[in-house]
């Protein structure tokens, strides 16, 4: 269930999951989900957590800065999964 990954009920939300590696997501990227933030008011978007904590800090400061907070905001890093937890998503 997304709730023990830290996400919101799945039905108080549009969840859109992003399952790429999160220093793989080239800036040119950040347009696609500010596109779907700002035109679904309901929209979750959830990424793993990098390997590196910095690596997961430097993308959501990046995105921060291109989204702005009220946007970034909802965008979820969720804790690293096994596949088989993965796979439940």
């Amino acid at each position: 269930a997304t709730q023990d990954i830290g996400l919101p009920a799945e039905d108080e939300m549009h969840l859109y999951l992003c399952p790429q590696t999160l220093y793989k997501l080239h800036p040119d990227f950040d347009r696609l989900l500010e596109g779907i933030l700002t035109h679904d008011s309901l929209a979750v978007i959830a990424m793993p957590a990098a390997q590196k904590e910095e690596w997961t800090a430097q993308v959501r400061a990046r995105l921060e800065d291109r989204l702005g907070n009220a946007l970034a905001a909802r965008i979820r890093v969720f804790r690293r999964l096994d596949f088989a937890e993965f796979t439940k998503l």
